[in-house]
């Protein structure tokens, strides 16, 4: 039997909703860390420091850039109401005088006419409008008595969601500002004064609560926890329109929506799906449906968020796991530990490990590095100083929780980027870097001998493949088993460092094989194929 030349490893990703007999040989079976992009396999994006003293004191609930026409600031809340803000490395306090209220569901956020916004569900919502003002405020025109579970800005208005007035919850309500003028927040909520355009409605027909909503090009999406509505602008009197979009899907939780491409992904309580404001389409059913769902610890769902890396075309889909394979416990950080990650150019599925995140933000810091940070000798250092001086590109901050128990990591925001080069240069965290790898169980090479009677026997494995650095490695193991879905026997793991070899031998024989590739925590490289050589060996 000839050598079989397997290429494009990354074109298909992860699928684990079908039987992986019946899989096309280039899927895989599981991944961990792992991207699948240009028909290649890599490491997924590491997560890097956002300065050299970057931990928090309290618990956050969210991150967001420092204001709506501003770079350069992040801004970080805490369960607790209080609000700080990240500057050339440094701390400072910007919360609004008599902040109350704690909670630890996700907070929102969003920008209108040059402001910035914060609604938590614990007090009233928070604005600013620039970082030199320092602290936040909270709204002004707003009843001091409301709450509301999020707050959006849609075309001149500011739209809270599942509102409660005087403590009592009205799950249904949508709420919407007066008009605003640029620069300054709406002059009032006022329902009952006919020179202001602003009001409220019940959605009646609503099953369970309205959690978030997002605009989508001239419409704005209302997400219930089961169905999904569209609000359009139809002018005075009534300003608003509100029609039934889906009947059986909504959002999981707050943040559970991003805008890309003229269309919404949506995380939801059954699926995951997108739309364009008319029709919707499932991206995850007969991929990885069964697995993510049957994964998600139910009692912290709230904590669920969506985040859009735009650098490698993906979306990641949070949530907390109650999986005992994961890096990090969900009671231990109580928030997400992994994620689903789509690339959307690709249609590729992998899964993330996480350091407990609550949520996410696309920000520019400047960054300024300790001495202790550069090495090399002086020329080198002056050249690296250089480089990462004033501000850096925008670069997506990830917010996490931190962890208890026996190896207790604190808060801290991160930058999630490649592991090796990318966009910013601080230094890769090494708590929350692991290993990666993808594999692929009980395949039958139907591809190369249809007979299932027949016993193959591997000789070799040539595998082709780039590392970033010749201390970089890369592991391989191949395993075998009789039947499909019995319990693989993986044979030895040989470990290929730098380019000095490329071949792993064999003498497995069986029905049905299975292969390993894994990169080591700080280990950085791809794989572009290998080739197999198989022979048949017997046929009864």
């Amino acid at each position: 039997m000839p050598v079989f030349p397997i290429r494009g490893v990354g074109e298909i990703g992860v699928i684990t909703d079908q039987s992986p007999q019946d899989l096309p040989i280039h899927a895989w079976t599981d991944a961990r860390n792992i991207r699948f992009s240009n028909k290649t396999v890599s490491r997924y994006s590491v997560f890097k420091k956002v300065s050299s003293a970057n931990t928090y004191a309290k618990t956050p609930v969210g991150v967001l850039k420092g204001g709506a026409n501003h770079e350069g600031y992040l801004v970080t809340v805490f369960t607790d109401g209080t609000i700080s803000q990240i500057t050339n490395g440094a701390s400072m306090d910007v919360t609004p005088v008599g902040a109350s209220g704690v909670t630890d569901v996700q907070m929102t956020t969003t920008t209108l006419g040059g402001l910035t916004y914060i609604n938590r569900v614990a007090d009233v919502p928070y604005y600013r409008k620039d970082p030199g003002e320092g602290a936040f405020k909270k709204l002004t025109g707003w009843d001091p008595s409301d709450r509301c579970q999020a707050l959006r800005s849609y075309k001149d208005f500011l739209v809270a969601l599942n509102v409660s007035k005087g403590g009592i919850d009205y799950h249904g309500m949508i709420k919407w500002s007066d008009a605003a003028q640029y620069g300054l927040p709406p002059d009032d909520w006022d329902v009952l004064d006919p020179s202001s355009l602003a009001g409220e409605t019940v959605l009646n027909d609503l099953r369970g609560h309205l959690v978030d909503g997002l605009a989508l090009g001239d419409t704005f999406i209302l997400y219930g926890n089961n169905q999904t509505f569209r609000m359009d602008f139809i002018g005075a009197p009534f300003v608003f329109q509100v029609q039934k979009l889906f009947e059986d899907q909504g959002a999981i939780a707050q943040n559970c929506a991003v805008y890309v491409d003229n269309v919404h992904y949506v995380f939801g309580r059954t699926d995951i799906y997108m739309h364009d404001g008319v029709s919707k389409q499932s991206i995850v059913t007969k991929k990885v449906a069964k697995r993510i769902f049957s994964d998600i610890d139910q009692e912290l769902a709230y904590k669920c968020f969506v985040y859009h890396d735009r650098v490698n075309n993906e979306i990641a889909f949070c949530y907390p796991s109650k999986g005992d394979d994961n890096k990090w416990s969900a009671v231990d950080c109580q928030s997400c530990n992994k994620a689903a990650v789509y690339n959307y150019k690709d249609l590729t599925w992998t899964f993330v490990d996480l350091p407990g995140l609550v949520g996410w933000t696309e920000v520019s810091l400047s960054e300024i590095l300790d001495w202790e940070a550069i090495e090399g000798s002086w020329g080198s250092t002056v050249s690296a100083w250089s480089s990462v001086s004033g501000v850096a590109p925008e670069g997506l901050v990830l917010c996490s929780r931190g962890r208890s128990g026996d190896a207790p990591v604190s808060p801290q925001p991160y930058f999630l980027d490649s592991g090796s080069g990318g966009l910013h240069s601080t230094e890769v965290v090494p708590e929350v870097l692991w290993d990666a790898y993808c594999e692929r169980i009980f395949c039958d090479l139907d591809e190369i001998a249809p007979d299932l009677l027949g016993r193959k026997l591997l000789r070799r494995l040539v595998i082709q493949y780039s590392l970033g650095d010749e201390e970089y490695s890369l592991r391989v193991s191949v395993g075998k088993t009789n039947v499909p879905a019995g319990i693989t026997d993986w044979g030895r793991m040989k470990t290929i460092t730098g380019y000095v070899d490329s071949k792993y031998d064999s003498r497995i024989n069986d029905r049905y094989f299975s292969v390993r590739f894994e990169f080591p925590a700080g280990s950085f490289g791809e794989i572009n194929g290998f080739d197999a050589d198989i022979q048949k060996i017997a046929g009864r």
